[in-house]
């Protein structure tokens, strides 16, 4: 629970700033990210890669080397737990929507929308999280 409370924390202030810096050649690459990622819905470890690939060009797009660096932290701490939860049917498919919308809220360079989104994302990939450890 308290890494997931972290890393809402982190990600939303990371989105937050994102919307704010990212350049436009950052969102294009972020976007190519997410198209790919559609086509690895099929294979978790494939998504688990995109994955990374994703918040890390969020983490970049923010501006601040010092979040990047806690944001790969406490991705990295998750991923034994997101492994077996990426597993379970739909999981893969409720990550790749909360990517989507993120996206739109740094393209609309909205920084509410985008902490919003990656919070959103947090509570989901938490709740997911979970209810896999819990068997349900």
């Amino acid at each position: 629970r308290e890494l997931y409370d972290a890393r809402s924390l982190i990600e939303s202030d990371v989105a937050r700033r994102a919307a704010e810096n990212m350049s436009d050649a950052q969102l294009d690459a972020l976007n190519a990210i997410l198209d790919a990622q559609k086509e690895t819905l099929g294979d978790a470890r494939s998504f688990r890669v995109s994955d990374f690939a994703f918040h890390e060009a969020i983490w970049e797009g923010c501006g601040n080397a010092f979040l990047k660096r806690i944001g790969e932290s406490l991705n990295v701490l998750g991923l034994e737990f997101r492994k077996r939860a990426s597993e379970t049917t739909g999981v893969l498919e409720q990550s790749f929507e909360d990517h989507a919308r993120l996206v739109v809220a740094l393209r609309a360079r909205d920084p509410d929308a985008a902490a919003r989104a990656a919070e959103r994302h947090m509570q989901n990939v938490y709740q997911s999280t979970i209810a896999q450890e819990n068997g349900t």
